[in-house]
C-alpha cells in the first residue's frame, strides 16, 4: 500500500464571505467592538465543535456534514 499525501490549498476570505447568509448580528449588537480575547474565543468554539465531529478515518467530504 502506497501513501499519497494532498496538498491543502488555502484561500483568504473574508468573514462575510465565510458566513454568508447565515448569521446575523442584531442592531443592539453593531456597535460591540471585538477584542483579541472574542476572537480567540471564537476560534477555540469552532475548533472545539470541529473536533466533536472528526475522525481521521473520515474522508475529506464528511466536513461538510459536521455540525449538522
Amino acid at each position: 500500500m502506497t501513501a499519497t499525501t494532498q496538498e491543502i490549498q488555502g484561500q483568504a476570505r473574508t468573514v462575510i464571505e465565510l458566513l454568508g447568509d447565515k448569521y446575523a448580528v442584531d442592531y443592539y449588537q453593531r456597535e460591540y467592538k471585538w477584542e483579541t480575547k472574542q476572537v480567540q474565543e471564537l476560534i477555540e468554539d469552532l475548533t472545539t465543535k470541529f473536533l466533536d465531529s472528526y475522525s481521521e478515518d473520515h474522508p475529506r467530504t464528511a466536513v461538510k456534514h459536521y455540525g449538522r
